[in-house]
C-alpha cells in the first residue's frame, strides 16, 4: 500500500517539476521573497492537560509571472504529552503521547505554485500548487512522524470593491510511519478580507483539515487577522486562532513578517 501511494507522490512530484520547466527559459519579472514567522498554540486536545507549541520558522520564495517556489525552515519547541506532526500543505496535527519537553529543528517543507488565471484577464484568480514536506525533524525527540508528505492544493480567488474571498482546497499524501495508522486526507480553508485602510487589511479564515489518525477527529478551526503593508514590498500580519473542535489548539496567536526584493 505504501509503495503504490509512494509512487503516486513521486509522480505528483515529478508533474509539479515538469510544469516549473519553462520557468528557467524566461527568467523576465523574476523577484526573490523572505518571511519570518512565530506561531503560538496551545489546547488541551482532549485531554486533562496541557500541551504548547512554538514554531519558528524563515522561508525564502522566488515568483515569476507564472509560476512561484518557496522553502520552509521551521524550528520547534513543544511541552506536554501533545506531540506535533507537521502535514504537507496544512496545519500540524496534535497525536497525544508521553509527556516530554523539546526542541530541534522541525521538517523542511518545498512548494510550488502555478499561475493559472488572473481576475484582470478572466474574472478569477486560480492557482495550482504542491508542497512535498522532507521529514528532517528529530523522531526520537517526538518532533515529526519521520515521513516524508506530499499535498496538491487549488485556490480560486476573487475581490470585490475592497473585499476579497477565497476558497482553498487540497488533498495530502502522507507518510506512514510502521505502526501507525495514519491516513491520506483533505483539507480546505475559505477566507475573507476587507481593506479598512490603504495599508490595513483584517480578515478571517475558516480551516478544516480532515482525520489524519485513527480515533482522531477533524480539525476546525477559525482565525483572524490583520495585515499592515509598512511598505509597497514588506508586509507585518498578526492574527489569533480557536480550536472549533478537539484536534484543533484551543487558542493560538502568531506573527509574520515578509518582504519582497
Amino acid at each position: 500500500m505504501f509503495s503504490h501511494v509512494f509512487g503516486v507522490r513521486t509522480a505528483l512530484l515529478a508533474g509539479a517539476l515538469a510544469l516549473a520547466c519553462p520557468v528557467w527559459a524566461e527568467p523576465a519579472g523574476l523577484s526573490f521573497g523572505a518571511k519570518f514567522s512565530y506561531d503560538r498554540s496551545e489546547g488541551n486536545y482532549g485531554t486533562n492537560f496541557r500541551s504548547s507549541d512554538i514554531t519558528t520558522s524563515v522561508s525564502v520564495s522566488a515568483d515569476l509571472e507564472n509560476y512561484a517556489f518557496d522553502l520552509v525552515l521551521p524550528y520547534v519547541a513543544q511541552t506536554g504529552p501533545g506531540r506535533r506532526i507537521a502535514l504537507a500543505g496544512r496545519r500540524a496535527i496534535v497525536i497525544i503521547d508521553r509527556n516530554v519537553t523539546s526542541q530541534g529543528m522541525g521538517d523542511i517543507t518545498l512548494g510550488a505554485t502555478r499561475y493559472l488565471l488572473n481576475e484582470e484577464s478572466h474574472g478569477i484568480d486560480l492557482d495550482l500548487g504542491a508542497s512535498y514536506k522532507i521529514a528532517t525533524a528529530s523522531t526520537s525527540k517526538g518532533l515529526g512522524s519521520g515521513k516524508d508528505d506530499l499535498a496538491v492544493q487549488f485556490t480560486l480567488g476573487r475581490s470585490v470593491g475592497n473585499a476579497n474571498f477565497s476558497f482553498t482546497g487540497g488533498y495530502t499524501l502522507v507518510g506512514k510511519p510502521e505502526g501507525q495508522d495514519y491516513r491520506n486526507s483533505a483539507f480546505g480553508s475559505l477566507d475573507a478580507s476587507y481593506r479598512i485602510a490603504r495599508p490595513l487589511t483584517v480578515g478571517v479564515t475558516l480551516g478544516y483539515g480532515g482525520a489524519t489518525v485513527s480515533g482522531v477527529p477533524a480539525s476546525r478551526d477559525v482565525t483572524v487577522y490583520l495585515t499592515h503593508k509598512l511598505s509597497k514590498s514588506s508586509k507585518v500580519e498578526l492574527y489569533v486562532l480557536e480550536g472549533r473542535s478537539t484536534q484543533s489548539p484551543d487558542r493560538g496567536a502568531g506573527i509574520t513578517i515578509s518582504a519582497d526584493f
